[in-house]
């Protein structure tokens, strides 16, 4: 599995038991807790995130360490946890060089110099470049979408300057704006919204980290199964706590 891939995995796991545990204990848990209770388990994610050597890894890492530590300790945390960031990125010598060519490219706004300083990166990020260099809301295409495949195909002949037949899987909800159309990404966001009602943090985890992967994508929809499960069980626990305090209030 692709380190950029197993990252996300894991974090939508980890968050889901997070939020699960904090319904039957009532109250957020503490990041000791989780080291005290699941040593093994904690120690594994921090080395999968860190030395899978992936941004998205790292990112994602970040994110469910937010969502779990208080917000003083984020305060207080944060310019240590940048330090060493910087310390990690640039003590991995392939890394350290992704950055050093990525960054003048990003700030050029320019899709194709992203795709030649980082194809990777390039993948995930130029696409929301091209989509809103040739948005235009009176285009039918825009609302109506243009079919299945034509994001992928086109975001990778944009940047690329070479025509192919086959997708590769570029763009991630970019490619499902183009093929698919405004109107149905709108009702996507509804569904996303609806999905994640009771796990408010899970929609800003989607929007930095799943969507830059395709909707038609076996990770997405793991998102969206666990988030759907989460709610699931946070319901039976909602009846079950309600029924036991009506059982102690008649006896």
């Amino acid at each position: 599995m692709e380190p950029s891939n197993s990252g996300p995995i894991i974090s939508i796991i980890l968050f889901s038991l997070s939020r699960l545990r904090e319904k039957t204990v009532g109250r957020k848990i503490r990041l000791k807790e989780v080291f005290k209770s699941h040593l093994p388990l904690a120690l594994s994610y921090v080395y999968v995130s860190i030395f899978s050597f992936s941004i998205t890894c790292i990112i994602s890492f970040v994110l469910l360490l937010i969502y779990i530590l208080p917000k003083r300790a984020i305060l207080i945390g944060s310019p240590i946890v940048i330090c060493v960031i910087i310390m990690f990125i640039y003590g991995s010598s392939s890394l350290a060089q992704r950055i050093n060519n990525l960054l003048p490219a990003l700030l050029s706004f320019d899709a194709v110099e992203i795709y030649r300083a980082d194809s990777s990166a390039s993948a995930r990020i130029a696409p929301y470049l091209v989509y809103i260099n040739e948005f235009n809301l009176l285009d039918p295409n825009i609302w109506l979408g243009r079919g299945c495949d034509y994001g992928s195909l086109h975001v990778y002949s944009f940047i690329t300057g070479e025509t192919q037949t086959e997708g590769y899987g570029v763009g991630g909800f970019i490619s499902f704006l183009y093929d698919y159309g405004l109107a149905a990404s709108i009702l996507f966001i509804i569904f996303l919204v609806k999905c994640c009602k009771r796990n408010k943090y899970a929609i800003l985890l989607y929007l930095l980290i799943y969507s830059v992967m395709p909707v038609n994508h076996y990770v997405t929809w793991l998102f969206f199964i666990i988030i759907a499960t989460t709610d699931y069980y946070q319901t039976v626990l909602d009846i079950r706590y309600k029924t036991s305090d009506e059982y102690v209030i008649k006896a």
